[in-house]
């Protein structure tokens, strides 16, 4: 395994054997056996391309929040010349050259513009009418997905705005096309799997670990709820969107990946400890190789256990 920073991207590439890299060279190209998770930074929330040992592919998360509006906090990545959607796109479009692009997930951690894109004055209007492009609206505008998964809309249900309008017009649309929209089902390992070649990588893995307050247990496909039901809950206690981020771990043989969205780990002062969702996870994944920073490394997450 090898960590490499580049100014638009953070890449792990796991593999029996590394090709030499050098800043501004294109990098080389994934190879049947080779595990390759590229971070995308586009300066406007998360998104991850994750490249399976046997070709499939899993986008995690793409994020467009203010996209095309001046943000205080932070500035476009690497420059302002294309959407954070748009910058994705081109990624994964330049990453699985010469090949058509193609996504067989697509995985949204949980509802928020920098996570998943949000409208603004500035977005352009999909070919057909029916949505703004912004984020993973965008990218699947550009490139076929054939499976969405997100935390459905059961639990904590989303508000009805804007972002959320845009996103299901974006469905809807792509849903006649062939793409198929799920609900994460914590605990499994068969939801996310090789598509191409799994007999071959009998050593790969990606678990469901969490979402919406139920989190694996760490035996077999077996997940239980950490959070009460939300009847008995305070009004100043109510889950949060990011407590009901999803949260998975990757395994490839002794390798271990997580990535889990905005999914806290230190409560607000007061705050009941259910709230901490990673001291639940990581008593289920025990250690682990790489941990993706939750909430950006914000002051909530990593917590110290």
């Amino acid at each position: 395994m090898r960590l490499r920073i580049l100014p638009a991207v953070a890449i792990f590439i796991l593999s029996n054997s590394l090709a030499a890299q050098e800043v501004g060279k294109p990098l080389p190209a994934w190879s049947r056996g080779t595990l390759d998770i590229h971070q995308i930074s586009t300066g406007r929330g998360n998104s991850a391309l994750l490249i399976f040992p046997d070709g499939t592919t899993l986008l995690v998360d793409a994020g467009a929040a203010n996209d095309g509006v001046t943000m205080a906090d932070t500035d476009p990545r690497p420059d302002a010349t294309r959407t954070a959607g748009g910058w994705i796109a081109r990624y994964i479009e330049r990453a699985m050259a010469p090949a058509p692009p193609h996504l067989d997930y697509a995985l949204l951690t949980h509802f928020h513009p920098d996570h998943m894109g949000a409208p603004t004055t500035a977005s352009q209007v999909s070919k057909s009418g029916a949505f703004k492009l912004t984020g993973i609206a965008e990218v699947g505008e550009r490139i076929p997905i054939d499976v969405l998964i997100d935390r459905g809309y059961a639990y904590l249900p989303p508000p009805d705005d804007a972002m959320l309008k845009n996103f299901r017009a974006f469905v809807a649309e792509q849903q006649g096309h062939g793409l198929k929209e799920e609900t994460i089902r914590v605990g499994r390992a068969d939801q996310i799997v090789l598509r191409h070649d799994a007999k071959s990588f009998a050593n790969f893995e990606v678990r469901n670990v969490a979402a919406n307050g139920i989190v694996w247990t760490g035996s077999g496909d077996e997940a239980r709820a950490i959070f009460p039901a939300l009847n008995t809950i305070a009004a100043e206690d109510k889950p949060s969107e990011n407590m009901c981020s999803i949260g998975l771990r990757i395994r490839y043989g002794k390798f271990d990946f997580f990535t889990g969205g905005d999914m806290p780990g230190v409560p607000d002062a007061g705050a009941p400890d259910w709230q901490s969702v990673e001291t639940a996870v990581a008593k289920a994944i025990g250690a682990t190789d790489v941990h993706v920073a939750n909430h950006h490394g914000s002051i909530d997450p990593e917590s110290a256990f």
